[in-house]
This record gives structure tokens, sequence and C-alpha cells, in this order.
């Protein structure tokens, strides 16, 4: 047996080690499968998407690698062998945008978390054929914004006059009147505007419904110096600084969509439009039948440039032009009640005279009480109002992403705070199933949707109805916003309003 030196054995194991080294360590990877995740970047040269998916709190799904074997489809292959696909059944990589909905089939690798797509699945049937009923409210070259999304007429096609336009036909966009109602049938291409094959238009008037709410609100609400009340035992204080009070006026009126902005004031569909800063540090703002759109304090201090507050106002505005307040109290069992008090005292103005009934209404208006598909609506068409007023819609974008943040984090911290308490053996029945911090109680998380889907949602529009746009002369303002905010802290905290005591 030949013995080595000790030179010849230090130089096999530095070899034995190097070799070692460059062995791979084995991993098979596992077949995942996600419904309903959502597409947050996905953009040329198409290799890499980035997704959100609801139960990957650690986000180790969230970046998935595209190669050549994945497949982009409109619906899932299921047990569909490869050769049984059509050419019809597949989706070009640019089809899918961000905010997205897809179902996924990855590859997932424990180890190195890598993550590769096997199928990519529209989850709903946002192209192809589709339906659009709303406002028509902006038009743009050829292209109308019908409930905030872009529309285009295919050639030769003739929209039909319905109710007081029934005898009437319409060949062009040009020859309809802002603030009408279109019903149109199309197909959505890639850049996201539906080309219409068929469709209607209709006159919208306001009837006796809308123009009573409108009135009880009138009579509810009372200005008292610089207290606005609106309604039993609803009432703040609002900012009175011409500087401060002008900077939201202007924003609010650049927004007003002209149709609306043009009526003569003496005219009975003219909305007077009136904007309040008032005391209140929570993340909040609303809006009411008669224009009043209330902004608070907190809401000025949270967001960070002059885009994001055309945001919030926009979304606003969008409540009152769409009818949403109108449309929910008609379904009340009390709205006969209700509208027949505010008839009967429609001739007096004091406020000791207001019905019960129409002071309940403007408490429930105050902390919002829309559907979850009229708060999408008023995203989307205040996104338009904001666009066309010369802001930057991507800021909306930016204010959702950075409130869901916040949101994912918190909601984080009490998803683990619940496990750890049932592995304690404690109750957990008290504990909300979404966190509301202190500084939010009373603000937009209350009954709007949740921070991540309203991003998710603006995120999609922005990458579709708006992916054309020139965005390079948009309106931030970040300085003047800074400015104003930082004239806020200037100002004296109010003092409490402590309640009388009872005798």
């Amino acid at each position: 047996m030949k013995i080595h030196s000790p030179l010849r054995l230090l130089f096999f194991l530095v070899l034995a080690q190097q070799l070692a080294a460059q062995t791979p360590m084995v991993e098979v990877p596992l077949d995942k499968e996600f419904d309903n995740a959502t597409v947050l970047l996905f953009k040329p040269p198409y290799q890499t998407m980035t997704v959100y998916i609801e139960s990957d709190l650690d986000l180790r799904y969230s970046t998935i690698s595209i190669n050549k074997n994945s497949l982009f489809l409109k619906k899932s292959l299921g047990n569909r062998k490869m050769e049984k696909l059509k050419p019809d059944d597949q989706l070009i990589p640019e089809a899918i945008k961000s905010g997205m909905k897809v179902n996924l089939r990855i590859d997932h690798y424990q180890r190195s978390l890598k993550n590769t797509a096997k199928e990519v699945v529209l989850a709903d049937d946002y192209y192809g054929n589709t339906g659009l009923k709303g406002l028509y409210e902006f038009l743009e070259g050829n292209q109308a914004s019908v409930d905030g999304q872009l529309v285009a007429l295919n050639s030769g096609v003739t929209l039909k006059g319905q109710n007081e336009w029934r005898d009437k036909k319409f060949e062009s966009f040009n020859e309809l009147q802002l603030g009408c109602e279109l019903n149109v049938h199309g197909k959505r291409e890639i850049d996201g505007i539906i080309y219409v094959t068929r469709g209607t238009a209709r006159p919208v008037e306001s009837n006796s419904d809308d123009r009573l709410l409108r009135r009880g609100v009138e009579l509810g609400m009372q200005v008292d110096k610089n207290r606005l009340n609106l309604g039993k035992g609803f009432n703040r204080t609002f900012i009175t600084d011409n500087v401060l009070q002008d900077y939201v006026n202007s924003i609010g009126r650049k927004i007003v969509p002209e149709y609306i902005r043009t009526l003569p004031i003496d005219h009975p569909d003219h909305i007077d439009f009136k904007y309040y800063l008032v005391e209140d540090e929570s993340l909040n703002a609303s809006a009411f039948p008669n224009g009043a759109v209330i902004i608070h304090t907190g809401m000025l201090r949270r967001i960070s440039n002059e885009a994001q507050l055309a945001a919030v106002i926009s979304h606003e505005i969008a409540h009152v032009t769409q009818k949403h307040h109108s449309k929910n109290f008609r379904k009340r069992k009390n709205w006969k009640d209700a509208s027949n008090a505010i008839i009967a005292v429609s001739t007096i103005t004091t406020s000791s005279t207001v019905p019960a009934l129409a002071v309940g209404m403007l408490s429930e208006m105050y902390v919002s009480e829309y559907s979850r598909t009229q708060e999408t609506q008023a995203d989307r068409i205040g996104l338009r109002y904001m666009y066309d007023a010369g802001y930057d819609p991507r800021e909306a974008g930016n204010l959702w992403k950075k409130l869901a943040l916040d949101d994912a984090e918190s909601l984080r911290d009490v998803e683990a705070t619940n496990m750890m308490l049932q592995m304690m053996g404690e109750k957990t029945d008290d504990i909300p199933e979404k966190p509301v911090a202190p500084e939010k109680r009373e603000s937009i998380y209350a009954s709007h949707p949740r921070a991540r889907d309203r991003f998710n949602h603006v995120n999609f529009l922005l990458s579709t109805a708006y992916a054309n746009a020139n965005f390079s002369k948009a309106i931030v303002n970040a300085e003047q916003h800074k400015a104003m905010v930082k004239r806020l802290r200037l100002k004296p905290a109010p003092k409490p309003v402590r309640p009388k005591s009872k005798k």
C-alpha cells in the first residue's frame, strides 16, 4: 500500500471540497396552483411576473419566471392534452396587464424559492365580447368615456335613440349631448377600448327622488360660523384659513365635469359643489347629493401631493354625479315617509323643523354607506375626472399602494396574534378579522373596499385604459401640497367640544 505525502493528501482534500461545492443540490419542484392572483407587474421582455396572492403572507410565490414553455391561456388546459390546444385558446403575453386576476399553475422550488410558470390563465372575461351601461361624460377624438371606460364606434355603427329620443339615430359621439346614458355592446381589445357593434342612447333627467333628497340634505345641513352641522350628533369645525380653503376649492372646481359645471346657477339640474376642510384627524372624506364635499384634515396630512388630493375629491364627486345616494335611499322601507316629511317642510328653512328622518339620512351619508360596486365605480369614474382635469392618475395608484402596504402589514400582525392566542387556548371571537388602527377609525376603511383591492383595480385601469396616455405635463404638485400641510400644522389645535351635562 502506497503512502501519500502530506502535501499530496492536502491537494486531494482541497480538490474534493471544490468538487463537492460544484455538485448542485437536488430540487424537485412542487406543482402549485393559485386562483385569483393579482398581477402587479408584467412588462417587456415578459420574463418575470410579479403577483399578489392573498394567502401568500411571506411572498414566497410573488415572483414568477416565464420561459418558452409557459402557456398563456384564456381558459385552463385542465385534462386536455397539449396537442388538442387550439390557437384561439392562447393569449399573447402582452395581453396580461397589471391589476388583472389570473389563475396560476407553477413549479415551485423550496430551497431556492424559484417559481416557474406552467400556465397563466385569465380569471375573468375582460377581453372579448362585453356590454357596458353608464353615463357618457367625456369625448376625446373618436373615443368616448362611458362609466369611466373608453369606447369607440366601429365603422358604420349607429346608436339608436330610446325614450324621448326613440325616433333618433346617432352616427357618432359628436351628435350626442354629454350626460346622457349609453348602453353599448362590442368587443374589448388589448388596448382596453371597447369597439362598439351596437348600442342605444337615452336622455337622463333628474327625477323627483333626486330633487327631494337634495332638498332634505339642504334642510339638515347647517353652517354656523365655523361649524358644520350634519344632522343630529354630527358636527365638525371647518378650516377658515382662506389660503387652505382656496387650495381645496381650486382642485374641486377643475374636477367637476364641464357639462355639469357650465349649467346656469338657476338651472334645476345645477349642482353647487362646495368643499369643506374640517378638523378631524381620521382618514376620511365624504360627499352629499347637494354637492357638499367634506375633506378631513387627517386626509390632507396623510397624502403626498395635490394629485392624490384630486383623486380623493374626484371619487367623492363621482358618488354625486352617479346619484349613488338616491339609488340607495329610494330602496329603503322608510323612504316614502322620509320624502313625505321633506315635502311637508320644504318651504321652511329653520333647523328646528328638519324632519328626523332627513337628519338620520345625513348621518348615514356621512359614514359613506355605499356598496362595493358603487365604490369601485366611483374610483373608476373619479380616475377619469382627475385625468381630464390635468392631474396624473398614477398618483391615485400610488395613494392606494401606500395604504395597501400599511393595511397588509397590520393584517399580518393580527393573523399572527390570532394564531398565537389559539395555540394558547384563548378565545379570538372578540378580535376583528381586519385590524383598524386608532387613527383610521371612522375612515375610508370603514365601508370602502380594502385598499389592496382599490390599488389593484386602479393599477389595472392605468395599464389598460390609460396605457397610451401622455403624462409628461400631468399635474402632481408635491411642493405646494407640502406648503399647505405645513400651513395646517401652524394652526393651533382645536379645542375639544365637550357635551353639555344633563341636569
